[in-house]
């Protein structure tokens, strides 16, 4: 089995009265969840946070801003 690092993209969506979008997730026992998945190869942050939240909610988002880095090992 090949090790590598995975790159994994979870997206904080406001609307205008400052409100997170959350969104049950069957992956993860139908928890509220924010939208996000894996980065594929030779995608931007940017293009991989548009598509996973247009995949999983079919929301177009503009405006994004990057807010931090988690390192889980």
């Amino acid at each position: 089995m090949k090790q590598f690092p995975r790159v994994i993209v979870g997206v904080l969506i406001y609307n205008k009265d400052e409100k997170v979008f959350l969104g049950r997730s069957p992956k993860w026992h139908n928890a509220w969840t924010v939208p996000g998945g894996h980065l594929e190869w030779g995608e931007t942050l940017q293009h991989a946070v548009a598509r996973e939240v247009k995949e999983e909610t079919n929301l177009d988002i503009e405006s994004i801003k990057f807010l931090q880095v988690q390192e889980s090992i």
